[in-house]
């Protein structure tokens, strides 16, 4: 956690939220243990796994006031996201799991994270209770489950500035941004899968067409939808810059550039790791732009990501940061990040936490490859 404090504030990261990675209280302990200090150069909040959450509760109440028990678990720099829960539709694109219209090249077929009816009652439970719903979907398949749960759910209880986020948004069809934004969903989208993926997957698994139009910012943009980028660290590197530079070059591995029509300007993908991010997570009016009456967070920068050639956007370092008025230059982090748990206390590595830090890694490999 040492490690991951300092690799984060080195890319100029203020403010961050893990939707839906944790629910084990000796995990969360180990994690507090240092991001909940006073001196962290920057806050992060924690989303509930409503999957799990609906899985395990039969009353559909509880569900709702288990949820609300976990703001106990967070305190100091770390947070409970305020109504907001994190929701799975179908498999990931590392392990080719979405769930695909079209078939995969070689006829394998994707997972589904949720039984769909498990899905439809998670989704009513937190609808009722006025959530803000963020759901993984990857597919074009599994994007339609999520549109058709939150139209059934609009015509039935009709909501203003749900939100609802389509978090990750790796392969869709054309069509299908007409439709999120008749609905009013937003998007989170990973502009490094095209980096990453978009080569091989135009050999293996999706073929040429849909592999170069994952995450489809530039129809996203076109159509006017609010859209951030995220990293979902470790899958991709938690760099806005990088990430910008993904959005705008989506230039692959190999060095070409795959769906061009679907890059973005660079002050489009500087708003998407900052005033778009913080619109995503409901906090806007607090961080996300240097405003009066805003939190004192910003990122101080070598060079302007807008003014520069864009291929050299990932290259811009960063100088530091300021945390609601703390200065956090990055040349003078030099705490030293152990390897070893700290013994004693919180973070004693003792069975029980060997236990849940098991369990909990499982769980996370499975939803993400």
């Amino acid at each position: 956690m040492e490690l991951t404090r300092d690799y984060m504030h080195g890319k100029g990261i203020t403010f961050g939220n893990e939707p839906g990675g944790i629910l084990a209280k000796p995990v969360q302990d180990g994690i507090n243990a240092v991001m909940s200090s006073p001196d962290m150069p920057f806050r992060w909040s924690f989303m509930p796994d409503a999957k799990t959450l609906v899985d395990t509760y039969a009353d559909d109440d509880q569900v709702i006031a288990e949820t609300e028990k976990l703001e106990s678990w967070y305190g100091g720099m770390t947070s409970l996201a305020p109504k907001q829960a994190k929701l799975f539709a179908d498999g990931a694109i590392y392990s080719l799991l979405m769930q695909v219209r079209d078939p995969y090249l070689d006829g394998h077929t994707g997972e589904w994270m949720m039984d769909k009816s498990l899905f439809e009652r998670a989704f009513r439970i937190y609808w009722d209770a006025g959530y803000q719903i963020h759901v993984h979907v990857n597919g074009d398949a599994g994007l339609d489950r999520v549109l058709d749960a939150l139209e059934m759910n609009l015509r039935r209880s009709p909501r203003y500035d749900h939100r609802t986020v389509l978090v990750h948004f790796a392969v869709s069809a054309e069509e299908q941004v007409q439709r999120i934004s008749d609905l009013g969903a937003i998007v989170s989208g990973n502009p490094y899968y095209v980096t990453a993926l978009s080569d091989q997957y135009s050999t293996v698994g999706l073929g040429p067409k849909r592999a170069d139009a994952m995450v489809r910012l530039g129809d996203v943009s076109k159509a006017g939808i609010p859209w951030s980028l995220h990293s979902d660290m470790p899958m991709a590197p938690a760099d806005p810059l990088f990430l910008m530079w993904c959005a705008v070059n989506r230039v692959t591995s190999s060095g070409r550039v795959a769906g061009p029509d679907q890059r973005v300007g660079a002050e489009e993908a500087l708003r998407g790791v900052t005033i778009e991010a913080a619109y995503s997570l409901k906090l806007e009016d607090e961080i996300g732009s240097i405003e009066p009456g805003k939190r004192a967070n910003f990122t101080i920068l070598e060079d302007n990501p807008i003014a520069v050639d864009p291929i050299i956007i990932r290259d811009i370092k960063v100088w530091g940061t300021v945390m609601e008025g703390r200065v956090f230059p990055v040349e003078q982090a030099e705490r030293k990040a152990a390897l070893m748990p700290p013994v004693g206390g919180i973070g004693n590595m003792d069975a029980d936490f060997a236990r849940a830090t098991l369990k909990h890694a499982l769980k996370v490999v499975h939803t993400h490859l």
